[in-house]
Parts: C-alpha cells; sequence; structure tokens
C-alpha cells in the first residue's frame, strides 16, 4: 500500500546559477465549463471514474461513455506557455489553450467520468483531485476507480522471466473492500504520478474506497486496449456499462483509429 503515498515531485536545487532563467513560466490548467459559472456548481455524483492515457480513455470512451446517457459537462485545459527560446528566436510559439481532459456525468447512476489522453500536469494533479472529491455533494462516502497506462519500461520486477506485455497491477486504499483477484498489486520501489495518484492518495487520507489499476504496455493497438477489461469486474464499474462486451470491441477500434490520426499530428 505503501507504493503510492509520498507521490515523488522535483524539487529544485537550492545551488543558484546567475545565468539560469528565473521567471520560469509553469503549465497550468483550467475547467472550461459552458454551462456553469464555476466548478462548484457541477451536479452531484457518487462516483468518480477516471481514465488517463491513451488505452484508458479509449476504453472508458467504448464501454461507459454514451451521448445519448451521458452530458459532456466540460473540458480540462491546458493553458499556454511561452518558452525563452521562443522569445529568444523573436518567435512567438505560445500556442492555442488545448484540451487535457473531458468531463461527463451520468445523471441517471450519479457518477462523474473524466478521461484524459494527455497526462495532467503534475502541478495541476492534487489541486484537481481535491476538486472531484470535494465537490461531489453525494449523500453517501464517494467511491473512486482510477484507470491509468505506463511504458512497459517503467516497471520495475525482480522476475526474471520474460513478461509478456502489457501487463495490469492494482493499487487500493486501505478502507478498499473490492478486490481483483484476477490483476496483481503493484510492488514496489515501482511509484505512480500524476492525476492518479493523487486522487488515489486524496482518498486514503479521507478514507475513502478507491482502487486504481495501471496498465503497462509496449504498443497500443485494439488488443492493448482490450487486455483492461478485468476491470469491468469492479461491481461499480460494472453497473456503468453502457455497451456490450462486443460492441465495446467493436466502438475500441473506431475510437483508437480517430486517435491515432489525431496523434499523428507533427505539430499536435
Amino acid at each position: 500500500m505503501a507504493t503510492f503515498f509520498g507521490e515523488v515531485t522535483e524539487i529544485p536545487s537550492r545551488a543558484v546559477d546567475e545565468d539560469e532563467e528565473t521567471d520560469v513560466e509553469m503549465p497550468t490548467v483550467y475547467f472550461d465549463l459552458p454551462d456553469f459559472s464555476d466548478i462548484t456548481q457541477l451536479p452531484a455524483y457518487n462516483t468518480v471514474i477516471v481514465a488517463t492515457g491513451l488505452a484508458p480513455t479509449v476504453f472508458l470512451e467504448s464501454y461507459l461513455i454514451d451521448s445519448k446517457e451521458h452530458r459532456i459537462l466540460g473540458y480540462i485545459k491546458l493553458n499556454p506557455v511561452s518558452t525563452p527560446e521562443a522569445e529568444f528566436l523573436g518567435l512567438d510559439y505560445r500556442r492555442q489553450c488545448h484540451v487535457v481532459g473531458k468531463l461527463c456525468h451520468d445523471e441517471q447512476r450519479k457518477a462523474l467520468i473524466c478521461v484524459s489522453e494527455k497526462e495532467v500536469p503534475n502541478e495541476s494533479a492534487a489541486e484537481l483531485a481535491k476538486y472531484f472529491v470535494e465537490l461531489s455533494k453525494s449523500d453517501r462516502p464517494l467511491e473512486c476507480i482510477i484507470v491509468t497506462a505506463l511504458p512497459f519500461s517503467n516497471y520495475e520486477t525482480a522476475m526474471t522471466q520474460e513478461i509478456n506485455f502489457p501487463i495490469l497491477r492494482q493499487l487500493r486504499t486501505t478502507c478498499e473492500t473490492s478486490d481483483l483477484a484476477d490483476i496483481a498489486r503493484l510492488e514496489t520501489p515501482n511509484t505512480i504520478s500524476g492525476l492518479g495518484a493523487a486522487l488515489l492518495t486524496e482518498c486514503e487520507v479521507r478514507r475513502l474506497k478507491a482502487t486504481l489499476v495501471v496498465q503497462y504496455y509496449d504498443t497500443i493497438d485494439s488488443d492493448t486496449v482490450s487486455r483492461l477489461e478485468p476491470i469491468l469486474k469492479i461491481d461499480r464499474l460494472a453497473t456503468h456499462l453502457c455497451r456490450s462486451v462486443e460492441a465495446g470491441r467493436q466502438a475500441i477500434q473506431k475510437f483508437l483509429r480517430h486517435s491515432k490520426i489525431d496523434r499523428g499530428n507533427l505539430y499536435f
């Protein structure tokens, strides 16, 4: 359980370089919610389901999100950042704000679903996690499910035999009662960062039920996304399914094709 506590973040050195740039613009995110004046007005929910990374996002889009049953509340967007190199060259590479994540709401099942192909900057992850927990307006203890993905090179293991990727590992808060018997616990010294780790830590501090499943992969294709299907055994996730397994697999191929087209843009 201690794997995800005390998330490691970069701490600037106390050594000072006189030539070092002191005013560095850090990436920040904000909520773009067209129908709400601020985030505190979001509708109530009892469950938070978060996916970060391409494979988890495509998986939730394929199985859980339906345009007829879910309302798109808005988007998490990244503020543009101007680099010193761009200013030095006399060019402005400050880009337009782009979408980091999408927020959907299931009114019938009282769930907030956040999908994000790109990882939220670490500087904003804890703040977003706190928002998700504190603004639920739930009449019962909030429950969370997090699905994230990392390259296989991030996985540390003492096993000597060859590992066939992708593989799944799980982390849970101490008060979590459901257990995925088919998915092994994430071993130390492996760590998780970003929004997934921040939300799991927030739930642990508040003694809420939460499960995080991380997928380590080598390539992204429909088989990689389908290997996430064991998480459908989580009761609180199974109740939110909008499609059958077969329909979900067909949707995976569709979403993945569209995602690959977008990510193939050199200037994306």
